[in-house]
């Protein structure tokens, strides 16, 4: 009698339906429309990828969630360098991500406990490390990537800081990117220009030289923040634009953001 184990099996089952279960499968931002836009294994190659907004738009929770998705999805380390927040801050937002829990001076509640240690045990599972930043950036990613540490994915915020800190750091990175074949995600604010236009919508402009560098361009938009209160607009419904692409196409996936659960989710109808 052949004994056969489970990862035996589900291989098995997997083939037979033109699956792949193997470490190496693609990993991706895990937002289906942006993932067919970008193209084929888009974070499985060096690509300098830039994720911008206004302030307040909800660029740093977006690059959240697609980091918690790579890093579910991923057996390599994801890296979050970040100026913004300390590290239990960060993870006090996505405790609140994953449960609702909100995370006080006051102690939880009994019934909160369980949830509590279930949400703990998923993000102490989770391949991620969180590096809080003021300079050196680079030199700090270079020491981790030649002592071939095995990362799918850096993620820096915001990079406005990091070009006040070192000269030339988006080049610096774009090499770091090309000669270890490694996926860098930048965000950071989109800096205020005088509208001339009625067209509220961002562009590769606003980025000014910055864009040169880059091989993919994000910008998260919400016309509602222009309009109104009482103009027929969902306050909830966000764009985020794919306005340069070197690997695959551009245009607009829709985003829906729910504030209770501080997460984006792609556009479904019933959530409008």
């Amino acid at each position: 009698m052949k004994i056969k184990t489970v990862k035996e099996i589900c291989t098995t089952i997997a083939k037979n339906n033109n699956l792949t279960l193997e470490k190496n499968q693609k990993i991706t931002f895990g937002f289906k429309e942006l993932d067919n836009l970008l193209g084929n294994n888009y974070l499985g190659k060096e690509n300098l990828i830039c994720l911008t907004a206004k302030p307040g738009f909800g660029k740093s929770t977006l690059a959240l969630d697609f980091i918690l998705n790579v890093a579910k999805t991923s057996k390599k380390e994801v890296i979050y360098f970040t100026s913004q927040s300390n590290s239990e801050q960060i993870i006090n937002k996505l405790i609140q991500k994953f449960s609702g829990l909100i995370l006080d001076n006051n102690a939880i509640q009994e019934k909160e406990e369980t949830v509590l240690f279930n949400t703990l045990n998923e993000l102490y599972n989770l391949n991620l490390t969180i590096i809080n930043f003021t300079d050196k950036i680079c030199e700090i990613i270079e020491e981790m990537l030649e002592i071939k540490r095995e990362i799918s994915l850096i993620v820096i915020d915001d990079y406005n800081d990091l070009i006040s800190f070192e000269q030339n750091a988006l080049i610096k990175l774009k090499v770091l990117s090309k000669c270890f074949n490694i996926p860098i995600l930048l965000c950071g604010n989109l800096v205020s220009k005088p509208n001339i236009t009625k067209n509220l919508k961002p562009n590769l402009s606003d980025l000014g030289k910055k864009a040169r560098y880059f091989d993919i361009v994000l910008f998260l938009h919400r016309d509602a923040y222009y309009l109104d209160c009482d103009d027929d607009y969902n306050p909830n419904s966000s764009e985020l634009i794919v306005a340069k692409n070197n690997i695959g196409n551009t245009g607009i996936v829709n985003l829906f953001f729910d504030y209770k659960a501080i997460s984006f989710y792609e556009y479904k109808i019933e959530n409008f």
